[in-house]
């Protein structure tokens, strides 16, 4: 029984390649899976292959084409964004040029609103004054004396805080005034160069495919476990019959002696010759064993071929036909 040979290990750079085409494969057939063609009444998304990239695989492209009606909505609203894009550029002139002066902040508007307020102040404070006179004289105050001069202060205190307070609210409204005439021209360009654009339709989505990968190095690795399981298994059933081959013959012909160099191993020469002149080796067998000395079949096959004999498809030497 001839010896089993030993399973080749796998090429790891062969493994990875072919798991790296593996992928590869893959990738290019779940883009197909997911690149699905899609129609609704706003309009339809296609998919074409447009070349290839530089490793081969396929290059898609996605073309999106509206309906009439929602392309006949799209195409006014560029031409309105035309429109109001000219009208902001014949304006950003003008705010260049405003923007360019400092931002002046006049009195007059705040004068004349603080004028229009003391129209209405003077003739007041004017009669509250006449009044207040009157009521002091009536109860015997009079002018110059000290409770007089106290009630003219706090009088005149009043009215100066109403005069002031009308100061301010003047130059208050003098500021926005101004802060609107500023800002007015430049909001109105805003708002015409940031338009509320018309919304592109959104397709529903497709629900992604995925194809799972093929795991190559895990089959090539296992493939090799289990042919490396089943030499091992042969090498033991082999070496298991040829033991007991071996042992039956040594029984049954006890001239006879396993020395096809098939069997041995660790073989060397001694330096000898025997009484036929055949060169003499040392050996152990490759079931394991001690050592042994003596002659190689194949060898005396050539000078005395009756001392050799064919045991279940190995070598066998009669040494009584040779000593």
């Amino acid at each position: 029984m001839d010896a089993p040979d030993p399973p080749r290990a796998p090429d790891p750079v062969q493994t990875a390649q072919a798991q790296t085409e593996s992928n590869r494969e893959t990738a290019i057939t779940n883009a197909y899976l997911n690149r699905i063609d899609q129609t609704s009444p706003f309009g339809s998304v296609n998919y074409q292959v447009e070349g290839t990239n530089p490793d081969g695989s396929p290059r898609f492209s996605q073309t999106t084409s509206l309906s009439a009606p929602v392309q006949g909505l799209f195409d006014n609203y560029m031409g309105l964004q035309g429109q109001l894009g000219n009208i902001a550029n014949s304006q950003a002139g003008q705010i260049g040029q405003m923007y360019s002066q400092p931002f002046d902040l006049s009195t007059a508007a705040g004068d004349k609103m603080f004028e229009l307020q003391r129209a209405r102040l003077d003739p007041m404070f004017q009669q509250r004054e006449d009044s207040l006179r009157s009521q002091l004289l009536n109860r015997g105050i009079r002018e110059g004396t000290e409770a007089w001069d106290r009630s003219m202060s706090q009088f005149g205190q009043q009215r100066n805080d109403a005069y002031n307070q009308a100061m301010l609210t003047g130059d208050q409204w003098a500021t926005q005034k101004a802060l609107l005439e500023r800002s007015t021209p430049l909001n109105e360009f805003v708002g015409l160069t940031r338009g509320q654009q018309v919304g592109t339709p959104q397709f529903q989505g497709v629900p992604g495919v995925s194809q799972a990968g093929t795991d190559v190095a895990g089959i090539t690795q296992n493939a090799f476990a289990n042919d490396m399981a089943l030499y091992n298994a042969q090498n033991a059933q082999n070496n298991a019959f040829m033991t007991g081959m071996f042992n039956i013959g040594a029984a049954a012909i006890p001239l006879f002696r396993s020395s096809d160099v098939r069997l041995k191993t660790d073989i060397v020469a001694t330096g000898n010759t025997g009484p036929k002149g055949l060169t003499e080796y040392e050996w152990t067998y490759v079931w394991g064993g001690p050592r042994y000395r003596g002659y190689m079949a194949q060898d005396v096959l050539h000078t005395h071929p009756q001392a050799v004999h064919e045991v279940g498809g190995y070598l066998a030497l009669n040494y009584a036909e040779i000593v």
